[in-house]
């Protein structure tokens, strides 16, 4: 056996590694929330730009409505991966708050 074999056979052999969750780890209240207000604007977005879809076959300026349909298309999914962004930020930041509080202590800075 060479030694990445036994690196290897000496990791499947050992105890997985269990993961602590504290109360520091995630804001889960504020992070639902946020979620939910960031599925409501998508689905608002999604349903905005239906609306402009119909009205383009039925109202004389069917470019305008077709561009403003694509426009809110394109908004509301920007707009909930930039949301989806800022929690998953915030998940992260707590992450690391509880590493750092583990790690040095849990000291006031």
């Amino acid at each position: 056996m060479n030694e990445q074999e036994n690196v290897f056979q000496s990791v499947m052999e050992s105890e997985p590694v269990q993961r602590r969750y504290s109360s520091h780890s995630t804001n889960s209240l504020a992070e639902i929330v946020i979620n939910v207000l960031a599925i409501l604007w998508l689905i608002v977005g999604l349903l905005a730009s239906i609306a402009f879809f119909a009205l383009a076959a039925k109202e004389e300026p069917e470019a305008l409505f077709m561009f403003l349909g694509i426009f809110s298309i394109i908004i509301s999914l920007i707009q909930w991966a930039f949301v989806k962004i800022f929690v998953n930020i915030s998940r992260n930041l707590f992450n690391i708050n509880e590493f750092l509080r583990e790690r040095f202590g849990d000291k006031e800075a």
